[in-house]
């Protein structure tokens, strides 16, 4: 079986992709800060896996809030926060997100959840705003370059210069380094660019 589910000692449902090792933890309480499901994805890099958050846009940065259709934007570390889906209504063109993980996957398994197992009705109408910010992650009108921001920089030196506004919200991963995170993000931009940050 493609997915294994087993509970966690803190009162979560775990589903796991046998093939993957990414897995999906799912509170059961009724508690409403619990409503965002968490994914953990291997990341070599590290010892402990890569978290995959799911902000909504008031958790932004300031400034996120004001798309202006003929800028390029792009998300470093997006995860499945709100930002993209957001844009990508708003924007003329293909919103970059740079980010390693894999959107089919956390798609899957979303969908999975939702029809598979028995959840809270708040639960499962949050799993399905999070199932449609994955949609629009695989749609055209976005780049997803499954990278991090280090080896995105590395092996596609046409990002360097490339947009009008960077935006993360504290979602680089791959880099312990604060100060080289901004430095590489502000080589995204073009010179009258905006970064929009938490740091």
């Amino acid at each position: 079986m493609k997915y294994c589910v087993k509970a966690n000692n803190k009162g979560s449902i775990v589903v796991v992709d046998n093939s993957t090792n990414y897995s999906l933890f799912i509170a059961r309480n009724q508690d409403i800060s619990c409503f965002n499901p968490r994914f953990e994805t291997p990341f070599p890099a590290w010892d402990t896996p890569m978290l995959v958050t799911a902000r909504d846009l008031n958790e932004y940065p300031r400034g996120s809030f004001k798309v202006e259709r003929h800028k390029q934007y792009t998300e470093v570390g997006a995860g499945l926060g709100e930002f993209v889906s957001y844009a990508v209504q708003r924007c003329i063109r293909p919103v970059i997100v740079i980010d390693p993980v894999d959107y089919g996957n956390l798609y899957a398994m979303i969908k999975y959840a939702r029809y598979c197992l028995e959840l809270p009705g708040k639960m499962k109408q949050r799993l399905e705003v999070l199932s449609k910010r994955c949609r629009n992650m695989l749609n055209r009108k976005v780049r997803h370059i499954r990278k991090t921001l280090d080896q995105a920089i590395a092996d596609m030196p046409e990002l360097e210069g490339s947009s009008d506004v960077v935006v993360d919200s504290v979602g680089a991963v791959g880099c312990n380094d604060e100060f080289l995170v901004l430095d590489l993000e502000k080589r995204l931009l073009r010179s009258n660019g905006t970064l929009l940050t938490h740091c």
